[in-house]
């Protein structure tokens, strides 16, 4: 007997969303098991901290989110943030969303830390998101990348986005 999958396979467990796949400019390809409950908990907990900054500096951003869904990148990959910050409301469209986020946010499952924490950042970063925010609830710790570097944060904690908006991240 083989454990080896077909292509019908791959293609009713994508369909069935058990799997995931993210497609990098560079030809990288990630995999990835469907978000546990927990992490999805934790997303919606996050999604319910987003609001906009009251500053007179910034330029208004409406902070509209949407969590877990595809977005194509100006450098043709093809994502699945956690959850998407916008300042304007993405379209309603079944396609995958060609509006580049002003910030990400992703949560670290186990044995998905590299993704989360070495290759997507850039990624985002290149191709004009703001604020990339990585959420570590198993080392309750919290990463803020941005053009000018990255921060590191202890939970809970509220950042400013560059984009202007406001997140708290309490785990």
């Amino acid at each position: 007997m083989t454990n080896s999958l077909t292509e019908n396979d791959l293609d009713e467990m994508i369909a069935d969303r058990t799997i995931r796949l993210l497609v990098l400019a560079n030809g990288k390809r990630l995999w990835e098991a469907s978000p546990s409950p927990l992490h999805q908990m934790l997303i919606d907990d996050i999604r319910a901290t987003i609001r906009p900054q009251v500053s007179n500096t910034l330029p208004p951003c409406g902070c509209h989110h949407i969590a877990d869904t595809y977005i194509r990148l100006p450098d043709t990959s093809l994502v699945r943030p956690d959850v998407a910050i916008f300042c304007v409301p993405p379209p309603r469209q079944r396609q995958a969303l060609r509006l580049v986020p002003a910030a990400i946010i992703e949560v670290v499952s186990p044995h998905y830390e590299a993704k989360d924490t070495e290759d997507l950042p850039p990624v985002y970063l290149a191709n004009g998101v703001k604020d990339v925010v990585v959420v570590d609830p198993e080392q309750e710790r919290v990463l803020h990348f941005t053009e000018s570097g990255q921060t590191l944060h202890t939970s809970p904690v509220t950042l400013d986005l560059d984009c202007g908006c406001r997140v708290t991240i309490a785990l």
